[in-house]
């Protein structure tokens, strides 16, 4: 819902999100794997400085996160 808000008001912005990766037994969920897709577009971005908004609750905002080098290390672009 907010997405669609920032975006109207912000056309030329790529709004993202960055969920809270679930974790069901240690084993991971059709949805947690979403979630992981969506978190690593999201560092990603911000990792190549590219300017983006990012919608995020608190607790998701303050989840632990790696160096931007760390995060740019481990990137794999597939064409």
């Amino acid at each position: 819902m907010w997405e669609r808000d920032i975006q109207c008001l912000l056309p030329e912005c790529n709004v993202l999100t960055y969920p809270i990766v679930d974790r069901a037994l240690s084993q991971w969920t059709a949805k947690s794997l979403e979630s992981q897709a969506k978190r690593m577009e999201t560092l990603g971005n911000l990792a190549l400085g590219k300017p983006v908004v990012v919608l995020a609750t608190v607790e998701e905002a303050s989840q632990f996160v790696g160096a931007p080098v760390t995060v740019l290390s481990h990137m794999l672009t597939l064409r």
